[in-house]
């Protein structure tokens, strides 16, 4: 991928907004970000579930975080009207509900 393309990507995905947002700010979320859920990981790590706007839409985001209170790049980042569609998917895949095939 050329260079320019990679810098265009970088700026307009929305995961890596949230990370570059949030290390702007010392590392914590914004005031509109709202923590949802976290749990801890092995190696001093943790997961979040954080629902905050981005560009008129309200997004979940779902990522693993340092020790230090930085956000990785590992995560997704998703439209709140695509939970029900992601909440069928994992009951799905542990053998919980329907044997609908989702689109």
């Amino acid at each position: 991928m050329a260079e320019k393309e990679e810098r265009r990507l970088r700026r307009t995905d929305p995961a890596v907004a949230v990370i570059r947002r949030t290390r702007i700010q010392g590392g914590h979320m914004d005031d509109e970000a709202k923590v949802v859920a976290k749990w801890a990981r092995g190696g001093g790590t943790e997961v979040r579930l954080t629902k905050s706007p981005f560009n008129g839409y309200d997004k979940i985001d779902l990522r693993l975080w340092m020790a230090d209170g930085k956000p990785t790049r590992k995560g997704i980042q998703f439209n709140v009207s695509d939970v029900p569609q992601l909440i069928g998917a994992l009951n799905k895949s542990i053998g919980v509900g329907g044997n609908e095939e989702s689109t």
